[in-house]
């Protein structure tokens, strides 16, 4: 568990134990998991069970906090696709996006990360993890380095509303895109509203 997530953990727990003073954490815990499991030694999967448990005390008529935990695993693997090792591809990459495009051709059926099933998904991120090792240790960076040019061009850029153009493979050809110098995707345009 990182120092994040035992910061959050206990104050999800603050919120449930104001709102309910009687319950017990290690109740709740057994009814989340169906075990006894030290906080210290959830995986994130296990986490996310006893979070949502907390918050369906803490605030029980927030049904989208609950739903919102089930589906971390995902929105972590999608994260680490998109803006990890997207943005890893583009600095040791002169054309990230057409990379992208080419593996999710050759090897994923030109599915778009954010249509893929977990199975498959996870298997993305692997693929990505080490065809971005491969081109780490090809340009001598140490695994250190790479994550923090990794943080550093996360931190300079917000996230993006939508995926990059690059997780639409739709075209027989990858779009160009004149990247920026930390080689992170520019968000796309928010569409207009067309009244019916």
């Amino acid at each position: 568990m990182t120092q994040k997530q035992n910061s959050l953990y206990w104050r999800e727990w603050a919120a449930a134990l104001r709102r309910k003073p009687e319950i017990d954490r290690h109740e709740v815990t057994t009814r989340a998991l169906g075990r006894l499991k030290s906080h210290k030694h959830f995986s994130n999967q296990d986490f996310d069970q006893v979070l949502a448990a907390f918050r369906a005390i803490s605030a029980p008529d927030e049904l989208r906090h609950q739903l919102c935990a089930q589906n971390q695993e995902r929105k972590r693997m999608l994260y680490a696709v998109e803006r990890e090792y997207f943005v890893a591809l583009g600095f040791y990459d002169q054309d990230p996006i057409g990379y992208m495009d080419r593996l999710l051709g050759q090897r994923f059926g030109r599915q778009a990360p954010r249509d893929m099933d977990m199975e498959t998904l996870q298997h993305l991120r692997w693929t990505l993890a080490s065809r971005v090792n491969d081109l780490r240790r090809l340009h001598d960076e140490t695994v250190d380095e790479m994550w923090t040019k990794i943080r550093a061009a996360n931190r300079a850029r917000p996230a993006p509303a939508d995926p990059p153009p690059a997780f639409h493979p739709q075209h027989e050809t990858p779009p160009s895109l004149a990247l920026a110098s930390a080689r992170v995707p520019e968000p796309l345009a928010e569409p207009e509203f067309i009244p019916f």
